[in-house]
């Protein structure tokens, strides 16, 4: 999701050439004008062809698995693309003769874990508490050491949750968004299930956190890790609220024991002054403008499937006529 924002973001600036790696199973939101190369961040070899092809100035490494609740099912896959396929890209690069300019890491707030110091700062332990921020932790190690050993210009981020379009069901404002919508066409039972609305989150539309990334790759500091983030938490009950507000048709809410997490912090809220310090940059997409985008791209989607769905129902009917 942050990738393909990215790229169409860097292509609207002109920056030069935009080249994206491409795993063979990727979903396809590539914009017009990018360079698109399969590979994979666990095959090594893939990535040295690569960076040996389009030689980068500028590298952001997105690529993750990227959600905390199935790190908790598959913790070694989570492992292997997070912190293996890390060090498979910072190989290649090492080893390549042109190193890039800057080499942006893109990391998660996850690593913070168990902490009660709000807004959470840059220097705060990291106690994570799930699979995936673990794995995350040790990107950032490896991140560091290579930095330090071999003076690669790596910077690291600590994302908050980003939401925008092309994200996956993953996370809490797509789920219900999409939810929303089936229940709005009749792909569902007007009902949202749900998990624990009581916690807060620090929630950023996607298209503020890609112009916070390209700043730090212009201004920011190499050897340097920041939050990006809004700095304000959004209790996840609000903007189901607000999105059952926005909907076509009554629907009611109910608690799905199964969505609930064998760790879930009641607060997660980011510092963001570091990130503006270096940068100068503010979020100034507002939260409830985010929550109708998102809802608008799941209503296109479910109009979609509910149109297949009618279609294949009227041939299944055909079919039953042609045979009766």
């Amino acid at each position: 999701m942050i990738g393909s924002h990215l790229a169409s973001y860097l292509l609207q600036r002109r920056v030069g050439e935009v080249w994206g790696l491409r795993r063979w199973r990727s979903s396809r939101h590539e914009p017009p004008g990018l360079r698109s190369v399969e590979g994979d961040v666990t095959d090594y070899l893939s990535l040295a062809d690569v960076v040996a092809r389009c030689r980068p100035d500028v590298v952001f490494h997105l690529a993750a698995q990227s959600y905390t609740a199935p790190s908790f099912e598959a913790p070694r896959t989570t492992w292997e693309v997070n912190v293996i396929g890390t060090l498979n890209l910072l190989e290649a690069i090492r080893r390549a003769p042109r190193k890039p300019e800057v080499i942006l890491v893109a990391g998660s707030a996850a690593v913070y874990g168990q902490t009660d110091r709000f807004p959470t700062q840059e220097d705060t332990a990291l106690r994570p508490v799930s699979p995936y921020g673990a794995s995350k932790a040790a990107q950032e190690l490896l991140a560091g050491q290579y930095f330090r050993s071999y003076g690669l210009p790596i910077l690291v981020t600590r994302s908050y949750i980003h939401v925008g379009t092309r994200q996956g069901l993953h996370n809490a404002v797509q789920n219900f968004a999409w939810q929303v919508a089936r229940a709005e066409v009749g792909l569902q039972e007007p009902v949202v299930r749900v998990g624990n609305l009581e916690t807060r989150r620090d929630i950023l539309d996607v298209r503020d956190a890609v112009r916070a990334l390209w700043l730090l790759v212009e201004l920011g500091t190499p050897g340097e890790t920041y939050n990006v983030c809004r700095g304000e938490a959004y209790r996840i009950g609000d903007l189901l609220d607000h999105l059952i507000r926005l909907a076509r048709r009554e629907l009611r809410v109910e608690v799905d024991q199964a969505l609930l997490r064998p760790t879930d912090p009641a607060l997660e809220v980011g510092s963001r002054a570091k990130l503006t310090a270096a940068t100068g940059w503010e979020p100034v997409i507002p939260i409830a403008e985010t929550l109708t985008w998102v809802l608008e791209w799941r209503r296109a989607q479910a109009r979609g499937a509910a149109a297949e769905n009618a279609g294949a129902q009227q041939e299944s009917r055909g079919n039953r006529d042609l045979t009766g």
